[in-house]
């Protein structure tokens, strides 16, 4: 478990250099709508969308990884949500799971859902995930994102980049 919370913190501190990045549109690269950024030997890779408000900047993101046999899928989502609310997660309009937050950073508040195989086989086959949540107004939200790609992301981010 210390393992695991460790990562998230270092992951935490990755999904903001990453979101810098992709702002100033330093290139990773591209598998369907999926963004794959790996280290120097292809070995350890991270997969990325990335929801921009016009303005250009990060609203809202899922970034998957593989750390010690887990497959970590990770949403980040704006402050001042309603945390006691779950947020929804749909494939292709059909509900799959609700999940709690985690935590929240004085920049955003985190989802992190680590090895849900029904979540992830849903994921690889599906068009589009819809994240719905609710903010602290009672304001409803809906970020929606392609699954072009998400399944061969996932063998990239498993196995690293050949």
């Amino acid at each position: 478990m210390k393992k695991i919370t460790l990562f998230i913190l270092i992951m935490f501190n990755f999904n903001f250099t990453f979101a810098e990045k992709a702002q100033k549109n330093i290139p990773g690269k591209l598998i369907g709508d999926w963004v794959l950024n790996c280290d120097n030997e292809n070995q350890k890779c991270i997969a990325n969308q990335t929801i921009r408000i016009q303005e250009g900047a990060p609203i809202a993101m899922i970034n998957v990884m593989h750390y010690d046999e887990n497959t970590i899928l990770e949403l980040v989502l704006p402050l001042m949500m309603n945390l006691t609310r779950p947020v929804q997660v749909e494939i292709d309009n059909n509900i799959v799971l609700k999940y709690p937050y985690n935590i929240c950073t004085q920049i955003a508040c985190y989802v992190v859902i680590n090895n849900d195989k029904q979540l992830l086989d849903k994921l690889k086959i599906g068009k589009v995930a819809n994240v719905k949540t609710e903010g602290g107004d009672k304001r409803r939200f809906n970020f929606t994102f392609s699954l072009k790609g998400f399944a061969k992301s996932i063998e990239a981010i498993k196995y690293g980049l050949k």
